[in-house]
Order: structure tokens, then sequence, then C-alpha cells
């Protein structure tokens, strides 16, 4: 035991230096050694003014799929501490436009040192809308149908694409039950909110009965 102890402490100093030694040069050469990795990046679409915006869109999710190449140390701070970005700027205010994604949409860090293998993206349709806000009617959704019914407010201002609303002239409530033995009556009713469409109130108050202004 004790030539054991003795042959592990025989120049000890110099075994831990080569064994720091040989560590840092692998670590070197696997820092400087190329990599190919595969990246999902999040696509933004700038648009040119703050009152349009992307109402529709082909892409399922907006990522885009990357594979880019560099060295082991770019790779490792790329994938750690600093993901590029993918900005897509839309020039037109409304209406339908074709996105192509090509490398100059993609910004790297300024310390990164790497580049792009392929873009895992094909084009596709995106449509811009432009905000707009109008005023509803309220119309209640009663069960059963009871012939006096009346909303406060009457009408909400809502906020939504010009092209959402030339479908849309009104606003429902969600169906409210009524006990028509108990009138008149009032309660409150949640509103049945389109989808993109967001309004300045989520619900109103229902008047039943001949006398709804009470």
């Amino acid at each position: 035991m004790n030539r054991i102890w003795k042959a592990i402490r025989a120049n000890l100093p110099l075994k831990i230096s080569a064994g720091v030694l040989a560590l840092l040069i692998w670590l070197y050469v696997v820092l400087q050694n190329e990599y190919q990795i595969n990246l999902k990046v999040p696509l933004v679409f700038e648009t040119k003014n703050d009152s349009s915006f992307v109402a529709e869109t082909a892409l399922e999710k907006e990522e885009v799929g990357l594979t880019v190449r560099g060295k082991g140390a770019d790779i490792l701070r790329l994938r750690f501490w600093g993901r590029p970005t993918i900005n897509y700027i839309l020039d037109t205010d409304r209406g339908w436009i074709r996105v192509t994604i090509g490398k100059n949409n993609i910004s790297f860090p300024p310390w990164s040192d790497v580049s792009v293998v392929s873009i895992e993206c094909k084009p596709f349709l995106v449509r811009v809308d432009k905000m707009v806000q109008r005023y509803l009617t309220v119309l209640p959704v009663i069960e059963p149908a009871v012939i006096e019914a009346r909303a406060v407010p009457e009408s909400v201002k809502c906020s939504g694409g010009i092209e959402i609303f030339k479908n849309i002239k009104n606003i429902y409530t969600k169906p409210v039950a009524v006990d028509t033995t108990q009138l008149p009556a009032r309660m409150k009713a949640s509103l049945d909110l389109p989808p993109d469409i967001t309004c300045d109130h989520t619900s109103v108050i229902l008047y039943f009965g001949p006398n709804t202004g009470d």
C-alpha cells in the first residue's frame, strides 16, 4: 500500500499539470472544430404603421427552422446565450402579401461567426389588415324568447380589422335563461365575442319584461 501511495505522490504536481494541459488541448480542439446544428427561430412581422397588423397567416407556427454551421465556441454561445432573430417587414397596409424568408432576414448576435446552411420555410401568404373601431349593437340571446328585452349599454365599441367588420354588424350575448313568471327582471350577461375582436365591455345588463327601462 505504501508503495502505491509513493507512486501516486511521485511527481504529483507534474502529473496534475499534464492532466490540466491535456484537458485544455481537448477543449481547444472541441471548440475550434466546426459543427452543424438545427434551430427553431421565432419569426417577427413588422408592419408599416401601428394601425396595421397580421390578420391571417398560412404558417402553422410563427417559427422558422434553420440549419447553421460554425465553430464549437460560436455554436455553444448561439445555443445558450444569444439565438438569432428573424424580422420580416410587410410593405403593405392592407391585403395579401407573399412572404419568402431569406438570409437577409436573419440577424445574428454581433459576436457570432456562423453561416446559414439552409432555411426550412417555404414561401407562404400573409394577410395584413388595418385596425379600426366600430360600435356594434348588442342583441340579447334569450331562452325562451322574450318579446321585450333591452341591453345596457345598447351598443359597445369594438376593435378589429376592416375585413372582420365587413361581416359583423351586431354582437350577441351568450344564451340567457329567463323565468317568464318573474317579470320584469334584470340580469348580467356575457358577450359572445367573435374571434379577432376586442370590445370595451365583456358583459352587459339585460332588462326583461313590459317595463324594460325600469
